[in-house]
């Protein structure tokens, strides 16, 4: 009798990246990229956020902290796209940390400072820290541009 030997491999599929930001964890925006515990701007954190995800239980926090600088994002503005896996209990929350007051303002021609595009689940916490009543975050345009003023404009196609 002819024995035979077979060889199985079993390969297990998963959604869970090993790049993708874990809910209930709080990420520095402090202007050290160290992706994906820290990013040097929302921009960095944003795009890191498109190309890899959220996984995990809760919301998934990106805080602006000391060493974070508005002047270092992109001059066509900040874009936040889609964002996968994001569901409404694994949102992205923007705040600053608590004790930090910033105003991110950019001059961007035609275009907004904050640009939302098909992104869902996204919230812009202006409140230090998720807490309290004050708002030391603000975004602004300085641009002079007629029609390109605007701080935060949002495009969601279905």
């Amino acid at each position: 009798m002819k024995k035979s030997t077979y060889c199985y491999w079993c390969l297990s599929v998963s959604k869970t990246n090993l790049g993708q930001l874990n809910g209930g964890t709080t990420y520095s925006i402090n202007g050290v990229s160290n992706a994906p515990t820290s990013f040097s701007t929302i921009q960095d954190a944003a795009t890191y956020l498109t190309n890899n995800g959220v996984s995990g239980c809760g919301n998934v926090v990106l805080e602006l902290q000391t060493g974070y600088h508005p002047h270092t994002e992109p001059a066509k503005g900040i874009i936040i796209d889609s964002i996968p896996f994001a569901s409404p209990s694994n949102r992205v929350i923007l705040r600053p940390a608590t004790g930090f007051s910033i105003t991110c303002s950019l001059t961007v021609a035609g275009n907004a400072t904050l640009n939302l595009v098909h992104s869902k689940y996204v919230t812009i916490d202006r409140r230090p820290g998720g807490v309290g009543v004050t708002s030391p975050l603000t975004f602004a345009n300085g641009s002079f541009v007629v029609f390109g003023d605007q701080e935060l404009r949002i495009f969601n196609y279905e």
